[in-house]
């Protein structure tokens, strides 16, 4: 069994903050927990759905990471999933699921974050890979059993939106995906 474990979500607009701090401190926890099963630390950057486009330091934020001595094995940048959303766009039966986020994207012209949350947990469980397009990031993915997400507890309405997803792709959401949501403390 591998086990891929994402921690420390931020966003471009607003770089390291508290929840990321917390995050390192839920991972130490879970790596308690995993010992000695393997596992891959994945760390997302949302460059994608900020309005505010400002400089991310990337390399300030990985430093950081290592400080902290938990330095990812993967990297990947929530743009970088673009053609994955096609992917799942395209697997997606019929119906009103799929009508809803093609209008959506339509009507929008940006993808819905749940859409990248269903394209990130399929991509992590290696049930749909990376095309000669995609972006390096999403080529070095390496399959795993078992999803661990330490997130922000306000993405708990986009999660319960891409479970539906997966769900509709035949995904066995609550044996291979398991989130822990976390607070702001202040």
């Amino acid at each position: 069994m591998i086990y891929s474990i994402e921690y420390c979500h931020v966003y471009t607009s607003s770089g390291v903050d508290e929840l990321a701090e917390n995050s390192i401190s839920a991972l130490r926890d879970v790596l308690k927990d995993v010992k000695d099963t393997p596992y891959e630390l994945a760390v997302m950057v949302d460059d994608y759905s900020p309005k505010d486009k400002t400089d991310f330091d990337y390399k300030a934020f990985i430093d950081y990471l290592n400080v902290h001595k938990v330095v990812p094995s993967l990297f990947i940048k929530e743009s970088d999933l673009l053609g994955i959303n096609r992917k799942i766009l395209d697997r997606l039966p019929n119906g009103k699921l799929r009508q809803s986020y093609v209008n959506y994207i339509l009507t929008k012209e940006q993808h819905p974050c749940s859409l990248f949350v269903a394209s990130w947990y399929m991509l992590r469980l290696g049930l749909v890979t990376a095309s000669n397009g995609d972006p390096d990031s999403v080529k070095m993915v390496q399959p795993a059993d078992r999803l661990i997400n330490i997130l922000p507890a306000y993405f708990i309405d986009a999660e319960n939106r891409a479970a539906k997803i997966l769900r509709a792709l035949g995904v066995p959401y609550s044996t291979t995906i398991m989130n822990i949501y976390l607070e702001n403390k202040s």
